[in-house]
C-alpha cells in the first residue's frame, strides 16, 4: 500500500517528491484551506480529524498519477453533502455555495465536485448497487474514481472498525467488494484495484479492537465538536459580574477610572 498521507504537510511533501508544477501545489493548497474551513470542527465516526479522510483522499489520488484538478477535487468531495457552510442547509449544492467553491478553486474542480454531489452511488447493501455502479463507470469516472478512493481511505489504517457502528460502510462493501475491484480494473485503475483488494484483506484480517478502544455505538457519522471558549453560555457572563462585585478592589477601581471621567467632563 503506497504511503497515504493524513496531514496538509504530508500531502505538500508527497506532491513535492513528485516533482508538481507550482501551479498544481497552489490549486491543491487553496482545497485545502476552504476544506479546513468547511470541517473546522468536524471529526469522523472513528474521532479522526474530518479534514485529514480529505486529505488521504487526496493522497492517494496522488499516488495514482491524477492531476491536480483531482487531487483538490479530493480534498473536498462531498462537501456539498457534509460541508458546514455556515447556511443550516444539508446536502445542498445551492447557487451561493457553488460559487463560493467557484471562486476559491476554479470552475473546474467545482464541477466534478457538483457532478460528485449529484451523480455519487450511495453506499446501499441492496442488489441494485452493482447496476448502478456499472452504469456510472459508463458515465463518469471522474466521479467514480473520487468514489473508491473515499472507500479506500476508510480502510487505511482499519479506520472503519473505529466506528462506534461502520456498519454503513462494511456491509455494503462485504457484499461487494470484489465487484468494487473489478470496477477499478475497467476503468482502467488497476494499481486502485490493488490498493481495494490490499485494504479490504488487512480489515478483514484484523483481530477487533480492545474493548478498550472501542467507541459508543451512536458515533456513526462525523460530528462537529465545539470548543469550549466558542460555545455560548451565559454563566461565564454571570460568574464575571459576580467575581468583579465580590472582589473589593474592582468596583472602587472602576468607580475611580470612570469618576474622574465623568468629573472632567462636568467642570469642562
Amino acid at each position: 500500500m503506497p504511503f497515504v498521507a493524513q496531514t496538509n504537510l504530508q500531502l505538500y511533501n508527497q506532491l513535492r517528491r513528485e516533482a508538481r508544477s507550482d501551479d498544481d501545489m497552489r490549486l491543491v493548497r487553496a482545497a485545502y484551506e476552504l476544506a479546513v474551513t468547511h470541517y473546522s470542527g468536524y471529526f469522523g465516526g472513528d474521532r479522526k480529524p474530518f479534514v485529514a479522510h480529505t486529505i488521504g483522499v487526496a493522497s492517494i489520488l496522488a499516488s495514482l498519477g491524477q492531476p491536480a484538478l483531482m487531487i483538490a477535487a479530493g480534498l473536498l468531495h462531498n462537501v456539498y453533502g457534509n460541508g458546514d457552510f455556515g447556511d443550516g442547509l444539508h446536502n445542498a449544492a445551492t447557487a451561493r455555495r457553488r460559487r463560493l467553491v467557484r471562486t476559491a478553486v476554479g470552475g473546474a474542480v467545482e464541477d466534478v465536485l457538483y457532478r460528485f454531489h449529484t451523480c455519487r452511488v450511495r453506499l446501499d447493501p441492496d442488489e441494485g448497487y452493482r447496476q448502478r455502479l456499472a452504469r456510472l463507470a459508463q458515465l463518469d469516472n471522474e466521479v467514480l474514481l473520487l468514489d473508491l478512493a473515499d472507500v479506500v481511505e476508510k480502510h487505511v489504517d482499519s479506520s472503519v472498525l473505529y466506528h462506534g457502528n461502520g456498519s454503513w460502510i462494511s456491509d455494503p462493501i462485504g457484499r461487494h467488494d470484489a465487484f468494487l475491484v473489478d470496477i477499478a480494473r475497467r476503468i482502467g485503475q488497476p494499481a486502485l484495484a490493488v490498493m481495494l483488494e490490499r485494504q479490504f484483506a488487512e480489515v478483514a484480517a484484523d483481530p477487533g479492537l480492545p474493548h478498550a478502544l472501542r467507541a459508543p455505538p451512536e458515533r456513526k457519522y462525523r460530528e462537529l465538536v465545539v470548543p469550549q471558549s466558542c460555545r455560548r453560555r451565559l454563566y461565564p457572563i454571570l460568574s464575571t459580574g459576580v467575581q468583579w462585585l465580590a472582589h473589593p478592589g474592582g468596583w472602587v477601581r472602576t468607580f475611580r477610572r470612570y469618576g474622574k471621567r465623568i468629573a472632567g467632563l462636568a467642570r469642562a
